[in-house]
């Protein structure tokens, strides 16, 4: 979505990158007709000095031969759903940039703005909204000095909402409207799609210690761990039976936090549901997670009418190796990221 300009050439396939305050993610991709191809997909969890270990890991897998989509960090820019000015588009940048200029902390002129369609309401077509995703120019220009000083082929910077987008078109229940909830440390982030186009995204305000801060995180078992700005585009682009009883579940898991999640949830789908005139979603994926969430699924279920499965990524692509639950959870945006040019291929 921030545009693509590097002309270096690069062999076939995209790679992703996704540096985080925990490591650095890695994902390589090579589309199939059937099921995408997973080359690479790795976690190496942060060192001393980040850029170090960004270019041993440049050399490690010739990340240099490929073309690189990286992930902004979600402090790092802003994602604002407003009404779609009515002005041609190549005037729709300098027009959002007055909409934007009371809502944003950082002055106008020290950001980089980009935007794409968010769906019109079903009979509504001429009443029309973007999403505004607004970066700042600080930390675009050191994101981007960090990659390109470890000589990777840098053409597309993503962010996380698109990315998760990018995997729900995957899922089966795509054409007819899908949810996917993903939390990490920090974050949690809900995604409302269908058809391959993004209606809604919510942030959740929550860290994944609150959610189960009584169970232990889950063992790495894959084997990655042994070792160890001219012409940039930004580009924007379970079923788990819980054989516990709802007494214990309560014990085990934090139901406040359940509780938070669930009303972020049934908020989103509600206005999926008002505000677009959809029919209802039936289908909730939640994205794998570092720690386990004991009776959450149940839970979800059971208050929102809706059915709950754990997204196994396995399912998705073709992979040497069955890629572990806890290294799916590190590479999930990083894996989504790398889906960027398949999702911007007609009929996704």
């Amino acid at each position: 979505m921030f545009g693509a300009l590097l002309k270096k050439r690069s062999l076939p396939g995209l790679c992703a990158i996704n540096s985080y305050t925990e490591g650095i993610a890695i994902a390589r991709l090579i589309p199939h007709t059937d099921k995408p191809e997973l080359e690479l997909c790795d976690f190496y969890p942060s060192e001393a000095s980040p850029s170090q270990q960004l270019k041993a890991l440049v050399d490690k897998h010739q990340l240099d031969l490929y073309s690189c989509v990286s992930l902004l960090n979600r402090d790092d820019y802003q994602l604002l759903m407003m009404e779609s000015p009515p002005v041609p588009k190549d005037e729709m940048k300098l027009a959002l940039r007055w909409r934007i200029k009371d809502l944003i902390d950082t002055p106008v002129t020290e950001v980089t703005l980009d935007s794409f369609d968010v769906p019109a309401p079903r009979g509504a077509e001429d009443s029309k909204s973007v999403y505004a995703v607004v970066a700042r120019n600080d930390a675009l220009h050191s994101h981007c000095e960090i990659l390109t000083n470890a000589n990777i082929n840098l053409k597309i910077i993503d962010i996380m909402e698109m990315a998760q987008r990018n995997i729900a078109n995957l899922l089966p229940e795509n054409g007819s409207g899908v949810a996917l909830l993903s939390l990490q440390p920090t974050s949690g982030l809900i995604t409302l799609s269908k058809a391959g186009e993004l209606y809604l995204s919510r942030p959740i305000n929550i860290t994944l210690e609150q959610v189960a801060p009584a169970v232990p995180a889950m063992e790495e078992t894959s084997e990655q761990n042994d070792n160890d700005l001219s012409n940039l585009e930004i580009d924007l682009g379970f079923d788990v039976d819980v054989d516990v009883d709802v007494d214990l579940d309560i014990e085990m898991g934090n139901t406040a936090a359940y509780d938070h999640v669930a009303l972020e949830l049934q908020r989103s789908l509600d206005y999926y549901e008002s505000n677009f005139r959809q029919s209802p979603i039936r289908k909730l994926y939640l994205a794998p997670t570092l720690r386990e969430l004991p009776g959450f699924s149940k839970y979800i279920k059971d208050n929102l009418n809706i059915h709950v499965e754990l997204l196994d990524l396995n399912d998705l692509f073709e992979s040497k190796s069955t890629i572990p639950l806890a290294t799916q959870a590190h590479v999930f945006f990083a894996i989504g990221a790398a889906l960027h040019r398949m999702a911007d291929e007609p009929g996704n």
